[in-house]
Order: structure tokens, then sequence, then C-alpha cells
């Protein structure tokens, strides 16, 4: 079962901003020991993919529920 994450408003600000600034803020984790393993690489890509999922997936309900979005 996959628990939904829960984003703060400036988090999706920025998202929904500038995509690569979210990615390097809070996608891009540097690992504690200094070396980019491939699993450490490949978990900001998921992220970001499950972030966009997540996105489009709110905005088409919202479409569908007739609410309208700010710019």
């Amino acid at each position: 079962m996959e628990t939904k994450m829960e984003w703060s408003r400036t988090r999706r600000d920025l998202f929904l901003k500038c995509p690569r600034a979210w990615y390097l803020r809070y996608g891009h984790p540097t690992p504690p020991n200094g070396i980019n393993d491939v699993q450490s690489n490949r978990r900001p890509w998921d992220l970001m993919l499950r972030a966009m999922k997540e996105i489009l997936i709110e905005r088409l309900e919202d479409l569908r529920e007739q609410k309208q979005w700010s710019p």
C-alpha cells in the first residue's frame, strides 16, 4: 500500500513554478557518506515522477469537479 505524500504550500508552489529548482532542493539528497550509488541516483527521479503524477491526478479531479486553479 502506497502512502500519500503531504506537501507544504511552498514545496508545491516551487514545483509548479520550476520543477528543476524543486528537484535540486528536495529531490536530490546528498548521501551522508558521499557515495552516489544506483539507488540514490534513482530515488530523486522516482520522487519527481510520483509528484508529477499526484499533481496531474489532482488537476484532473478538479477539472472534473469544475474547480478553477489560480495561475
